[in-house]
Formats: C-alpha cells, structure tokens, sequence
C-alpha cells in the first residue's frame, strides 16, 4: 500500500513516468502517445518508461494515464534514477 501511495501522481501533476511492458520496442511505445502533445523529458532507466510533460495543456492528463499500463509520480521516478540519470 505504501507503494502505491506513494507512486501514485497528484491529480495536478504537469509530469508523469509511463509505464509500458518491457516487451514493447522504443517505437512502440512512442506510437502509443505519438498523437498526444506532450514533451519527451527523458526516458526512464528503460526503453519503456518516458517521463513526459504536458504543462502546456493540463488536460491532458486523464488521455495521458489512458495510454500507459502504469503512471506514476515523475518527481518519485526521477528520485530513484538520480541525478545522473
């Protein structure tokens, strides 16, 4: 449960980390939010996990966390990168 809570995204959140099934290629996955306008901020410790940005148009979100199996907290994901990720 702390998990969760913790990974989950606020509502408000203008970055989120997308999760997408380790199967999936790089191009797959861009196809998957290809027709939405959000930013590529970078990718995640693997091809299947973008951290995108949409503070341009904040009602994006609910589309954004339609399209990935897992959404979680970018601010959470980029900690446990690091800052050399």
């Amino acid at each position: 449960m702390l998990t969760v809570l913790t990974f989950t995204p606020p509502r408000d959140a203008t970055q989120l980390a997308l999760v997408f099934p380790p199967w999936l290629s790089q191009k797959e996955v861009f196809a998957r939010i290809a027709d939405l306008d959000v930013r590529l901020v970078r990718n995640g410790f693997s091809a299947s996990v973008l951290i995108v940005d949409f503070s341009h148009d904040p009602g994006l979100g609910q589309a954004i966390r339609n399209r990935a199996p897992v959404v979680a907290d970018a601010r959470v994901v980029g900690a446990c990168l690091g800052a050399n990720s």
